[in-house]
């Protein structure tokens, strides 16, 4: 049985052929494993998400669907410490190393692996869809490497349109802000403040129907 755990376990050398043919789910939808698999000795695996699950070989990551067909070749550089890449609307958000380690650029990628031009080049980071939705991070134009600076968060829908009234700036920011995935469950997502650090929900235009007054929510 190739349960869930086990396409998710993180280990070194996994080799996918050696899984045996039947039933199997990811999350909790049924698939079959075909008698005869691609070998891929894969040195981390993922999980399903959208029909294609992430591996990685020498860092660099592809994409497998449930019939163990390799879709995305691993040559995408994505940037260790935020987990493996997924598929959301379709897209796939990749983060690149910049200038430093800790400075990385985003971009997404549709199921092919080729880069879809949809963010601004003055987006320096960004998060995955989700229903529609993702947030993205620039600097205001002002900004230079010091230590505190401008910069603004908005959300996007897959065109890369800017969605009207979800534009937040900071003003004499210390450090680079760190984006909170949205996360959709009935039309509504836990999202922030990134003045005042509170949350609230927003619905899937972008747009706060619960204002921003909680130190946490859920």
């Amino acid at each position: 049985m190739f349960t869930r755990p086990v396409i998710r376990a993180v280990i070194a050398t996994i080799s996918i052929a050696i899984l045996s043919s039947g039933p199997a789910y990811t999350q909790g939808i049924p698939i079959t494993i075909p008698a005869t698999l691609q070998t891929i000795h894969a040195d981390h695996v993922g999980e399903f998400h959208e029909g294609l699950c992430a591996f990685s070989i020498a860092s660099l990551w592809g994409f497998f669907d449930t019939k163990g067909k390799v879709v995305i070749p691993p040559v995408l550089d994505h940037v260790a410490g935020r987990g493996y890449p997924t598929f959301h609307n379709g897209l796939c958000l990749v983060r690149t190393p910049g200038t430093t380690s800790s400075n990385p650029r985003v971009r997404f990628v549709d199921r092919r692996g080729a880069t879809v031009p949809i963010l601004s080049a003055a987006v320096i980071d960004a998060t995955q869809f989700s229903q529609g939705l993702a947030l993205v991070l620039e600097p205001d134009p002002t900004t230079t490497a010091s230590i505190a600076g401008t910069y603004h968060i908005y959300a996007i829908d897959t065109l890369g349109k800017e969605l009207p009234g979800t534009r937040q700036t900071l003003h004499e920011h210390l450090g680079r802000p760190t984006l909170h995935q949205p996360l959709f469950h009935n039309g509504l997502s836990v999202a922030e403040d990134y003045a005042t650090h509170l949350f609230g929900y927003i619905d899937t235009k972008g747009v706060f129907v619960v204002a921003p007054n909680y130190s946490d929510a859920g």
